[in-house]
């Protein structure tokens, strides 16, 4: 599932618009990938940071500053798969 939300947010660049020098989405691909994000990340990491930072990101998303918290997310996830890996390294040896 993670590696899926990874890669479908990295297609979403392609749907990037730029206005008055600020890039931005107005597609809902974006709306549901942030969606389906949120809750993997509210659903495996309930009680961190990670989750606290991105509810509050997430209210102060606006179409001048949705491409920033694009970015946000997706190194998020990534950051969050880089952890996980870890963990199952980890367990394997």
């Amino acid at each position: 599932m993670l590696y899926h939300l990874i890669k479908l947010g990295e297609a979403l660049e392609s749907e990037v618009k730029q206005s008055k020098g600020r890039l931005y989405f107005d597609s809902v691909n974006f709306g549901v990938w942030v969606s389906k994000s949120i809750l993997y990340i509210e659903k495996y990491h309930k009680d961190t940071s990670i989750v606290t930072q991105m509810k509050q990101s997430y209210k102060e998303i606006d179409y001048t500053n949705n491409y920033t918290f694009y970015k946000l997310m997706l190194s998020t996830l990534k950051v969050i798969q880089e952890e996980e890996n870890e963990k199952i390294e980890e367990v394997k040896a």
